[in-house]
C-alpha cells in the first residue's frame, strides 16, 4: 500500500509526503512501513519532460521474520 500527496505552491516550490505499507517474505520482511516528507522546486515543466529537484527525510521501519525490529532515519 503506498499514499502519496504533493501540494503545489505558487513560485514553482511544492511540497510532497508519503506513507508506504508492504511485506516482503523473499527479503524475510513480515512488515516495513515508511513515513516520508520532503520539499522540491520544479526546474523544466513541459508537455514532453519534467524535471524536479526534491530534498526530505524519510522514517523506515522493519520487522523481520526471524530479526527484531528496526529502525532508521534517513
Amino acid at each position: 500500500i503506498n499514499f502519496m500527496v504533493d501540494r503545489y505552491f505558487k513560485n514553482k516550490y511544492y511540497w510532497n509526503g508519503m506513507v508506504t505499507v508492504e511485506e516482503n517474505t523473499q527479503l524475510a520482511l513480515s512488515f516495513r512501513g515508511i513515513l516520508g516528507t520532503g520539499i522540491g522546486n520544479t526546474v523544466i515543466s513541459s508537455n514532453l519532460q519534467s524535471l524536479y529537484i526534491t530534498a526530505g527525510a524519510a522514517l523506515n521501519i522493519e520487522d523481520g521474520i526471524q530479526d527484531p525490529q528496526q529502525s532508521s532515519y534517513e
